[in-house]
């Protein structure tokens, strides 16, 4: 299989949601996964841990890669056939042979027939398992992701987890089902090649393994140079990618502050660094790809002079001419691909420890096998809690409260105080550092993870919304509620006017991050959701942050009834929510 090469693509990079046109993303050399400290970061995992996550992976498609690897040898042999029937026709067409024109031009053809249609299949083949591979590998990765503590996702850029779902998977994919199902016909394809030269001129043939060993040796030690900028141009390129989303993030702050000048000339500065060591990186890269070939190609004009030059005892014909040229062309090409299969390799190892790495650590701990209760009967309390977010910088300390069943409590304090920290906590988000919390004397770590988030109705001080219609996101923790459910709690939260009256109602769909409507209205459609689910515990973490004095007033006089007889912790600073509350706590 011809390999694409070395060099720079038209392929964009994705990462970070964002598309830089800078190199291709999946290309051997210019892979940001080629870097020194990706590629020990092999080390997390063991090659007998690698090979067996990759064959889990190519397993259910064993079948059909066997069928492509026939289609592949059947192209290989017809590749191999070639140079020797061309050498025939041209004998019969310079009159040294009587062989049929006719008869050597249609076997050379059916051959050639032969050679375009497994080639077809053989492609066809390869993208449909690529495509199944991607996706799995996007699965498994996405599935765990969701799986791992909160934690784990504040300490870790977003763009990294990303790269895992696009270049990485990508490269991954690519290389289980493109490069390593033609490495085998390539090495076939170079090994016959070199026996048929060693059959017609075995002296030729020990010059072409010569010219194949410097091949082997000039690629090896020139990808070091160019996993080096590699890494820098990489580094500098997310750099580039963090600005820039930053800057989209906070566009709203940046109009507001009037500083647009000062962030386009922090990311025009990063981008100028970024396309520099890329220009290094192209400067050290591009040569590869043609010395490899005039390497090749001076090899086939030497094979040529040594075969029929003057020097030559026993001079080829021009038939045999033609098949040492055609022979030395088809390995050419395999040396020519020798660098994309090699650097697919390191894409792909470096790919492949990144995501096991991911796959390897602990999901969230789910110990627990108790149903938390319907109604709380008995009472929530937190009890001797200690916790912080940094070792030796404690954020709770021997914090204890008691809700009693049915009780409504008002958290206060100064910022940094815990207030978020114990919804965090009691959501199981964090694990304290000592003390347990309780439901009904029940200790939390004795639930069902699933189980027990479902019995806590949370209206987050950051409101969430996704990209779609009202009404899913309204039913997100209850997706088969009735739509007349969702009606309700869209009313109660003072949230169904809107609704009613933008075009499509509830099915009117959202744009990103509910970017559609107001943050009073997308506050009201977080407690929508919240209130639609018959959750024992209740907790509004500054839930009406964005309401006017009339409209808290309404909504609290709506959810009077609902609310009744569940546990309810807000988290506010507000004077009428502080008034719904049986007893307000303060901390700090």
């Amino acid at each position: 299989m011809a390999g694409a090469g070395v060099g720079l693509g038209g392929d964009d990079v994705k990462s970070v949601g964002l598309q830089l046109a800078i190199m291709p993303a999946d290309s051997c050399v210019f892979h940001p996964f080629l870097s020194d400290s990706n590629a020990s970061s092999a080390g997390h995992s063991t090659s007998r841990e690698a090979a067996r996550f990759s064959l889990a992976l190519v397993r259910p498609y064993r079948l059909l890669l066997v069928g492509i690897m026939l289609i592949l040898l059947l192209e290989t042999a017809a590749s191999l056939s070639l140079p020797w029937l061309g050498g025939r026709l041209t004998d019969v067409l310079v009159g040294e042979r009587t062989d049929s024109l006719f008869f050597l031009g249609a076997v050379t053809f059916g051959v050639l027939l032969v050679q375009v249609g497994s080639r077809i299949c053989g492609r066809l083949g390869i993208a449909r398992i690529g495509d199944e591979l991607l996706l799995d590998i996007r699965r498994r990765t996405f599935d765990h992701l969701q799986r791992l503590p909160v934690a784990h996702h504040e300490q870790r850029k977003r763009g990294d987890q990303l790269s895992l779902l696009t270049t990485d998977a990508q490269a991954l994919s690519g290389f289980l089902s493109g490069a390593l199902p033609g490495l085998v016909p390539m090495l076939l394809t170079l090994a016959g090649a070199l026996a048929m030269l060693t059959w017609l001129r075995p002296l030729l043939a020990l010059c072409v393994v010569l010219a194949v060993g410097i091949s082997v040796v000039l690629l090896k030690f020139w990808m070091r140079t160019i996993r080096t900028r590699a890494r820098r141009w990489f580094d500098s390129q997310s750099e580039t990618v963090d600005i820039a989303e930053q800057a989209i993030e906070m566009l709203p702050l940046i109009k507001a502050e009037a500083c647009e000048p000062r962030q386009r000339d922090v990311y025009v500065s990063a981008a100028q660094r970024a396309l520099e060591d890329a220009r290094l990186l192209r400067i050290a890269a591009s040569p590869l790809q043609p010395v490899i070939q005039l390497l090749s190609l001076t090899g086939i004009i030497s094979l040529l002079i040594l075969a029929a030059g003057p020097t030559s005892d026993n001079p080829a014909e021009a038939g045999e001419l033609v098949t040492l040229l055609l022979y030395g062309v088809i390995i050419a090409r395999p040396l020519s691909s020798l660098a994309d299969v090699y650097g697919r390799w390191n894409s792909a190892r470096g790919a492949l420890a990144r995501i096991l790495e991911t796959l390897e650590l602990e999901p969230e701990p789910n110990t627990g096998t108790q149903r938390p209760p319907k109604i709380v009967r008995s009472g929530l309390r937190f009890d001797d809690i200690c916790f912080g977010y940094e070792t030796g910088r404690p954020v709770l300390e021997h914090f204890n409260l008691d809700v009693a069943a049915g009780e409504r409590i008002a958290i206060t304090g100064p910022n940094g105080s815990g207030k978020s920290t114990l919804v965090s906590l009691l959501m199981r988000f964090y694990t304290p550092w000592s003390g347990r919390i309780r439901i009904d004397g029940t200790d939390l770590q004795d639930f069902d993870l699933a189980m027990l988030r479902r019995s806590i109705a949370l209206v987050p001080q950051r409101v969430w919304l996704f990209q779609g219609s009202i009404a899913d996101n309204i039913r997100l923790g209850w997706p088969d509620a009735p739509m007349a459910q969702v009606s309700e709690a869209a009313r109660l939260a003072g949230a169904e006017e809107f609704i009613l009256d933008t075009p499509g109602g509830f099915d009117a769909m959202l744009g990103p991050r509910g970017a559609k409507i107001s943050g009073g209205q997308q506050q009201r459609l977080a407690l929508a959701r919240a209130l639609l689910r018959p959750a024992p515990i209740l907790v509004f973490d500054e839930a009406t942050s964005m309401f006017d004095d009339v409209g808290e007033a309404r909504l609290l006089e709506r959810i009077e009834p609902v609310i009744r007889n569940r546990c309810l912790l807000i988290i506010t600073h507000r004077p009428r929510m502080l008034e719904l509350a049986h007893r307000v706590v303060r901390m700090g």
